[in-house]
């Protein structure tokens, strides 16, 4: 906060959840793929239908640059995929 200031800290903030809206758009257009519920804050929940796997996208979003954290099916609910964004990874989105 020292560094930056608010302005610097308010247009971090914009750029980052202007990536999750982005993001959860872009979703939006991929088949098999959907976000788990609206996202409130900058973790966006991902889950695949039985065409694609949240594992298989993990790692080909590393290779990219992305750092995810899969998570694995529990009683009736699917694995999905947890993506945080930042100001570093808000770039990325497209």
């Amino acid at each position: 906060m020292h560094s930056i200031g608010d302005d610097g800290y308010l247009e971090l903030t914009r750029t980052v959840l202007d990536g999750v809206d982005r993001l959860v758009a872009g979703v939006a257009d991929v088949p098999g793929l959907h976000v788990v519920a609206p996202p409130d804050s900058t973790l966006v929940a991902l889950a695949a239908d039985d065409t694609c796997d949240v594992f298989t996208i993990a790692d080909a979003m590393a290779r990219a640059g992305w750092y995810v954290q899969p998570q694995l099916s529990f009683e009736r609910r699917p694995a999905t995929l947890h993506l945080t964004l930042s100001a570093a990874t808000a770039a990325l989105v497209d």
